[in-house]
């Protein structure tokens, strides 16, 4: 399911060396879908990942890893979906690689 950019937002971004670095902006912002068992179970939760944007705004799959969950179900979907945002660098002229967070909340109300 591909969002608004507004449902997508960075918790944090970091420079390769660890120290804190501008954002960037969610350019296209695509959520994980809520799964099935847990929907019908009536279940809420959250998921925090953490990953590897390089110069051109695309995560690097093998970077996504998931910081905190509720479940193993909502990291798993989240895990598969991040891979897909993309991102717009906020450093202009000179985009650099970035470790970004994003939250995730699923929640069953409107």
């Amino acid at each position: 399911m591909v969002a608004r950019t507004a449902a997508c937002r960075v918790a944090g971004a970091w420079a390769a060396d660890g120290t804190p670095a501008p954002a960037p902006v969610v350019s296209r912002c695509v959520l994980p879908r809520y799964p099935e068992a847990l929907r019908a179970a009536g279940r809420e939760g959250h998921v925090l990942v953490r990953l590897l944007v390089d110069s051109a705004g695309v995560p690097d799959p093998d970077s996504v890893r998931v910081m905190q969950s509720t479940a193993p179900e909502f990291a798993r979907t989240t895990r598969r979906a991040a891979p897909y945002i993309r991102f717009a660098s906020a450093s202009a002229g000179d985009p650099r690689p970035v470790v970004v967070e994003l939250p995730f909340i699923f929640t069953l109300g409107p």
